[in-house]
């Protein structure tokens, strides 16, 4: 079974709607998940103390394992936003494949063995090039961190790493996959440029709405890819 990670409400509404989605009558504590026809589909829910969403990698991962452990996932594709470099010359709204690798940024722990887990280097699926291909999309190495700004050590490492756009789940999902040996697909489409002196707070409020127009379109367009969707 395929399931579906959306992060952020705002990011799944549309989607929610396109495939008819019914919420499931049994909720987890942590995520929200819903059924539409052969996919699963799960938020990360919203926090209980705070009632915004629960963005980050530790509700990425909860939700991940459950729904694989208790839901008989076998394959996950996750859709959302990203900020992106500078350098990767991307357009706001700009969708992207994430391949060849997802990494972490700010899961610093230098020891021997154990720096090599925080940094995560989780490779992706081989056949992502391709289908990035057929959609006319760009690919990019992720990488991931609990923070919407950075330091300049975070920024060190995902240059050092290769990545040009950045998460809050995407190494969480991927080191969860990794360990139950299923596959992740990861689309990411642009709501700011991180290291410009515009905050990168402000430009995601301001471009969330188009951002996740695009993130809708290109999901579709890749569930009907796999024979999931028919418009």
């Amino acid at each position: 079974m395929l399931a579906l990670y959306i992060a952020m409400e705002a990011e799944a509404q549309d989607i929610l709607d396109a495939l008819d989605a019914q919420r499931l009558p049994q909720q987890p504590i942590i995520g929200t998940y819903y059924q539409a026809g052969d996919i699963l589909i799960a938020t990360s829910g919203k926090d209980l103390a705070t009632g915004v969403d629960c963005v980050g990698t530790e509700p990425a991962g909860i939700v991940a394992n459950d729904l694989i452990v208790h839901h008989g996932v076998t394959r996950l594709f996750n859709a959302g936003t990203c900020g992106a470099h500078s350098s990767l010359e991307a357009q706001i709204a700009e969708a992207f494949l994430v391949s060849p690798t997802i990494f972490s940024h700010d899961h610093r722990i230098p020891l021997p063995r154990f720096e090599e887990f925080g940094m995560g280097a989780h490779p992706m699926p081989k056949e992502i090039p391709a289908l990035a291909k057929k959609l006319g999309l760009r690919t990019a190495i992720l990488s991931s961190g609990n923070s919407l700004d950075h330091t300049e050590r975070d920024l060190e490492i995902f240059l050092a790493n290769g990545a040009r756009i950045k998460d809050m789940e995407g190494s969480s999902l991927a080191w969860v996959c990794r360990q139950h040996d299923i596959p992740l697909t990861s689309l990411k489409v642009v709501t700011d440029i991180f290291d410009l002196p515009h905050p990168a707070a402000e430009q995601f409020n301001a471009n969330l709405a188009q951002a996740a127009e695009s993130v809708t379109a290109v999901t579709l367009r890749i569930l009907q890819e796999w024979g999931l969707f028919d418009n």
